[in-house]
């Protein structure tokens, strides 16, 4: 896979450590990427309001291509990103930051001639329903549900379960990170995961003027999913849309410098698990903070659950080691709930889809199996599902939705923890007016086939279903 120079001048490698010599010897004067073993603090400069730290591990030669890792010094990122990710998450950065330069125009000058749209969303009534074009799912959606059902009549399904696979003995910074051989996190990073995230309250003024006391964590946005699902129904370019359950948070990194991706998808996982709960015993259950986590994936272990994933880590109890699919389906294991794990692998056979079509084709009829119960966003289907823990090289996000393009092309919707969310959505969840173009608003959300088929390989875990009354 080619990776192309962060610095926009045209070089391609598909060689990591060709590619850092290369950003060494022709960008290092005036370049964004800081090296840390330099004897005196280097000077930072600006490429197109892009600032990344280059982490470099200790190993050299073949171990030290495997860990090219930059750290991101976005203000409140802090993000470790692997070299053939930058791009991708600086385009992110990108799209958050003209949705807030949008808002912080559109306060200042209220007769701006700019291009700049204005948004606002509201749960369309059942006479607007009605005028609404009636958007079927796509034709080939029943063959797909029969694939997957194996009744179809083509090709058997590719579907992997994910294998509790023999240890491969001690993993390194490839797929630990660069904190992978960490004995234990710095205390500010302890005491930042133990208080950043408690409950808090402040007076904000609602929607009709008045000022209103209310309970909210920094790191989490509530009620996003269905400003998403009808986002995608007010796109003219989306036929359809399909979505999670509603109360799905979106939780986001704490400031702290550490990724801690996995369990801040498993904190989205949990926000589903903990609103079917809610609803039955009448009472909120606040998220586990990462260090309890660490504690019942360390539990799980111990009972015999995943046991390979001491093996591969060392141990994570007090680390910022990363961790994957497995350690996430140890944790909901040992809190007694089930989950269905499968990968997805690209083959050498030109018969079989690669990857990202196998995923897409799951998601979407995974999706398709709760229209039925689904509630209507004219367009758009908001079900009662689960949302979806997805890992790939270096990454993980949680699938909350799926789209179906005009042009039949499909987008993966999903909430990425390394991103807070934009002013603009925040806006539109408090029922405010967003100032930004729909696809500015949704660039943080959407992954399509060209952004999905950089990888060959995906995992997934689906949490059990279960309904108000505890039944799975």
């Amino acid at each position: 896979m080619s990776t192309t120079c962060p610095f926009a001048c045209g070089y391609k490698s598909d060689d990591g450590y060709a590619l850092q010599f290369h950003i060494e010897e022709h960008h290092t004067e005036n370049s964004p990427f800081i090296t840390n073993d330099r004897p005196s603090l280097p000077k930072r400069t600006k490429f197109n309001d892009r600032l990344i730290d280059d982490i470099r591990p200790s190993e050299s030669g073949a171990q030290r291509r495997e860990s090219e890792w930059f750290k991101c010094t976005r203000p409140g990122c802090g993000e470790y990103v692997a070299l053939f990710d930058v791009d991708e998450h600086l385009a992110i950065h990108e799209s958050i930051a003209t949705i807030d330069t949008d808002e912080q125009q559109s306060t200042t000058d209220s007769h701006s001639t700019s291009s700049r749209t204005t948004v606002t969303t509201k749960r369309h009534s059942e006479s607007t329903r009605k005028k609404l074009t009636k958007h079927e799912p796509p034709k080939q959606s029943t063959g797909i549900m029969r694939y997957f059902m194996g009744t179809s009549s083509g090709s058997m399904p590719l579907l992997n379960p994910l294998k509790h696979h023999k240890p491969a003995g001690r993993l390194g910074p490839k797929d630990l990170g660069p904190h992978a051989f960490e004995k234990a996190m710095p205390a500010n990073v302890r005491r930042d995961l133990e208080n950043n995230a408690r409950p808090r309250s402040e007076n904000r003024i609602g929607i009709d003027g008045k000022l209103v006391r209310k309970m909210y964590v920094p790191n989490e946005t509530p009620r996003l999913v269905p400003i998403l699902a009808d986002l995608s129904d007010l796109d003219h370019n989306i036929a359809t849309a399909y979505y999670c359950d509603e109360h799905v948070k979106h939780v986001h990194k704490l400031s702290t410098d550490g990724n801690f991706c996995g369990f801040w998808n498993i904190q989205m996982l949990l926000t589903h698990i903990y609103a079917v709960s809610s609803r039955r015993e009448n009472r909120e259950l606040p998220l586990p903070n990462i260090l309890r986590m660490q504690d019942t994936i360390e539990a799980a272990w111990n009972a015999g659950i995943g046991t390979h994933g001491r093996v591969e880590t060392g141990g994570i109890r007090n680390t910022r080691k990363w961790i994957g699919t497995q350690e996430a389906a140890a944790y909901l294991q040992q809190i007694e709930h089930g989950v269905t794990a499968l990968s997805f692998k690209s083959t050498k056979s030109s018969r079989d889809p690669p990857a990202c079509v196998q995923l897409l084709d799951y998601i979407e009829a995974y999706f398709l199996s709760g229209r039925d119960a689904a509630s209507r966003y004219g367009s758009s289907y908001v079900t009662e599902l689960p949302p979806i823990y997805f890992q790939r090289a270096g990454h993980s996000m949680t699938i909350v939705g799926l789209e179906r393009r005009v042009d039949g092309d499909r987008n993966l919707i999903l909430f990425d923890p390394s991103f807070a969310t934009s002013s603009g959505m925040l806006r539109l969840v408090d029922g405010k007016v967003a100032h930004a173009r729909i696809e500015t608003l949704m660039a943080a959300y959407r992954k399509d086939v060209g952004k999905l088929e950089h990888w060959d390989e995906f995992e997934i875990l689906i949490p059990q279903a279960q309904d108000e009354s505890g039944v799975r």
